[in-house]
C-alpha cells in the first residue's frame, strides 16, 4: 500500500508542476511553448532518460559493490571513479566537439556503440553479473 501512496504523491507533484509552469508563462523555468518544437521536446525527453538511468546507475552500482561483493564503503566508492571520471571526460569533449562542429546527433549512437561494444568485450563467456564474478572481469 505505501508504494501506491508514492506513485500518487509523484503523479499529483508532476501534476501540479505542470500546472505551475503553465501559470508561470514565460518566466517559467522550462517556458512550455518550447515543447512545440519537437527537436527540443525530444532533446529533452532523452535527456531525462538518460539522467535517471546514470542516477540508477551511480547510485545502484556502490551498493551492489558494497552488499554482494563486500567491499568497504570507501573501496566501493573509489571503485566507482573511473565511471564518475569517464561520464565528466566525455561530457567535456561531447561539449567541445558540438561547439565546434555544430553536429550532436551522433553521440547517442556512439555512445551505444561504444559501451555495447565494451560489454561485449568484457563479458566473455561469463554471466554478466552473479556472486562469484571478479570485480574486474577485464
Amino acid at each position: 500500500m505505501p508504494a501506491y501512496a508514492c506513485y500518487l504523491i509523484g503523479g499529483a507533484s508532476t501534476v501540479a508542476f505542470i500546472m505551475a509552469e503553465r501559470m508561470a508563462g514565460d518566466e517559467a523555468l522550462l517556458p512550455p511553448r518550447l515543447f512545440r518544437n519537437p527537436v527540443f521536446a525530444l532533446g529533452s525527453a532523452q535527456s531525462a532518460i538518460i539522467g535517471v538511468g546514470m542516477f540508477g546507475g551511480i547510485t545502484l552500482l556502490p551498493l551492489y559493490l558494497q552488499l554482494v561483493k563486500g567491499n568497504s564503503p570507501t573501496k566501493a566508492g573509489l571503485l566507482v571513479l573511473p565511471l564518475v571520471f569517464g561520464i565528466m571526460g566525455f561530457s567535456v569533449i561531447a561539449g567541445q566537439v558540438t561547439s565546434r562542429t555544430g553536429r550532436y546527433k551522433i553521440f547517442p549512437s556512439w555512445a551505444v556503440r561504444c559501451s555495447s561494444s565494451a560489454c561485449c568485450c568484457c563479458r566473455g563467456s561469463r554471466p554478466i553479473a552473479a556472486w562469484s564474478t571478479p570485480t574486474w572481469p577485464c
